[in-house]
């Protein structure tokens, strides 16, 4: 177990008002209310990933919410402990951008349209974030 260092306020014994919170997975940027996080809430890991959105009592990750990865992957959605089914919105580091069903975290796999930087649009499946499978591309009129 490593330490959490706690830079705020408090009230009543409880942590209260705005604070940073440092973990030894990283930095949270925080806003507690009689000892509960207050959502939306910044968590900046020490590789550099960062989440934006709601999480749990333990400030863990947990409803509606943006994950950019350094590669500059950004991933839209619902976040949990467990895996998630639903609609997400990725927007991959050449700027493509799928809106579909997928699992997350995992690969990009799953039913969607992707929107090419290119204005190009490829409505189908994506497996490991790649066209595959059924699916129609409708390109942008040149011209």
């Amino acid at each position: 177990q490593g330490k959490i260092k706690f830079d705020g306020f408090f009230k009543k014994d409880e942590r209260h008002g705005e604070a940073i919170v440092y973990t030894k997975k990283g930095r949270l940027e925080i806003t507690y209310a009689e000892g509960n996080p207050v959502n939306p809430v910044m968590i900046l890991s020490n590789d550099g990933t960062v989440y934006k959105g709601d999480v749990d009592k333990k400030a863990n990750p947990d409803g509606n919410g943006e994950l950019t990865h350094p590669s500059g992957l950004i991933v839209k959605g619902i976040f949990r402990k467990e895996p998630v089914t639903g609609e997400y919105t990725v927007t991959f580091p050449n700027k493509n951008v799928f809106v579909g069903t997928i699992t997350y975290p995992g690969p990009i796999t799953g039913l969607g349209k992707l929107t090419e930087a290119s204005g190009a649009v490829y409505e189908g499946n994506l497996v490991d974030s790649k066209k595959q499978g059924e699916g129609s591309v409708t390109a942008r009129k040149c011209g």
